[in-house]
């Protein structure tokens, strides 16, 4: 799994060859004056993300803020920061519960230090989006997986209505849960229980499609299985199916409308007569262990 750092130099690689060192310059500068006027718990929360991911040294701007907010008595950018999504593990994203909010400070930072060695929610094999109405079954299907040691995210729809309806037109089932298993729908608590009594949830979490008896192909609407080989030829071939690869989280595929070819990589458009290259120089790279990319036979729901 890559680390932030990786993905974040990635991005400035990209936007460097795009843009260009002035507007990555501009960017730069906009991004201090932004610093300058943003409240303190948020520069206290950006300084240490800058400290634990990218090492990074604040400019004079930054460290002026620092100073001040040091001696208007807020700790400093060494106070904990609290603001922002809960990434306590296995956990409904969303809002805490009041009794959850009127707890001491000293409760949340001990809570937070238990949980320090979880994976982080972005490496999820397995998501469950829920509601509140569905949190049983909800429990019930990470019950389950869990017992194979395998970290499941759940994430409450009730804080990402525009999620809920996405994955409602995708599936076109309109009930949570809905379980994700490496990034492919397989259904809900009957479903995961059925690939239980089968012996094959297993087979489906190690995510090897091609030794899946029917059944379980059906519940994963599973029409084909192809390599996923990150040779010159098959990301090609694949590409051209309209498969998508993703590569350092970002989205690499072919679309064809019959009147039109579009070709999109590394978050942008390019000609289609580029696809040999950048196929040969994925294959490359991959090979390298210079990235991390995955395919996909339908677009991957996360949530923004």
């Amino acid at each position: 799994m890559r680390s932030m750092r990786d993905w974040l130099k990635k991005a400035e690689s990209i936007a460097r060859d795009r843009l260009g060192d002035e507007w990555v310059e501009e960017g730069r500068r906009v991004g201090s004056t932004l610093w300058q006027r943003s409240p303190k718990r948020v520069r206290q929360a950006a300084e240490r993300l800058g400290r634990e991911v990218l090492a990074w040294e604040p400019s004079p701007a930054a460290a002026t803020a620092r100073s001040r907010g040091a001696a208007d008595g807020d700790g400093g950018a060494d106070a904990t920061p609290h603001a922002g999504r809960d990434r306590t593990s296995e956990s409904h994203d969303g809002e805490a519960p009041p009794e959850g909010r009127a707890s001491s400070e000293a409760s949340r930072t001990e809570a937070e230090a238990s949980t320090s060695a979880e994976p982080r929610p972005d490496d999820a094999t397995v998501v469950v989006y829920t509601t509140t109405e569905t949190g049983d079954a909800a429990e019930r299907i990470r019950q389950v997986i869990r017992r194979r040691d395998v970290y499941v995210r759940l994430v409450n729809l009730a804080s990402h209505p525009h999620m809920a309806r996405q994955i409602a037109e995708e599936t076109q089932v309109f009930v949570a849960p809905y379980v994700y298993i490496r990034g492919r729908f397989w259904g809900a608590e009957n479903e995961i229980s059925a690939l239980e009594e089968s012996g094959e949830l297993d087979v489906v979490l190690r995510g090897d499609l091609d030794a899946l008896g029917d059944a379980a192909r059906r519940i994963g609407r599973i029409r084909g299985t192809f390599s996923a080989d990150l040779t010159e030829a098959n990301i090609l071939d694949r590409l051209r199916r309209g498969h998508i690869l993703t590569i350092d989280d970002l989205d690499c595929w072919y679309e064809d409308d019959g009147d039109e070819s579009r070709f999109y990589y590394q978050g942008g458009l390019h000609p289609v007569q580029e696809m040999p290259s950048v196929a040969k120089e994925i294959a490359r790279a991959a090979a390298a262990d210079e990235i991390e990319a995955q395919w996909h036979l339908e677009p991957v729901v996360h949530v923004g």
